[in-house]
């Protein structure tokens, strides 16, 4: 015997599966006040530039924190090797 399926079977609404516990990319934060909240992070480019500006640590810190560009709630990972997503080859011989 064939069940038929009514308009209550499928009025179910999807729970939600609630953020990860682990470092992930995550969703973007669109709103400046929430963005401001975020921790700051460096790039390899930024790198250079604090340590051109000689900061000790916690002024560092203190800078990345109120100008960076890269905010994110979780550090990003950078352990690929350089030019890892270089496209072109490199010779080394």
């Amino acid at each position: 015997m064939i069940k038929l399926k009514t308009v209550k079977d499928f009025d179910i609404i999807p729970v939600k599966n609630a953020e990860p516990e682990f470092a992930h990319q995550g969703e973007v934060v669109r709103k400046k006040a929430d963005r401001k909240q975020l921790e700051g992070w460096q790039c390899h480019e930024c790198e250079q530039w604090y340590e051109a500006e000689d900061l000790n640590p916690e002024e560092k810190k203190m800078m990345m924190n109120k100008c960076s560009r890269h905010k994110s709630k979780y550090n990003p990972l950078r352990n690929t090797p350089k030019n890892f997503w270089n496209p072109d080859w490199i010779d080394e011989g």
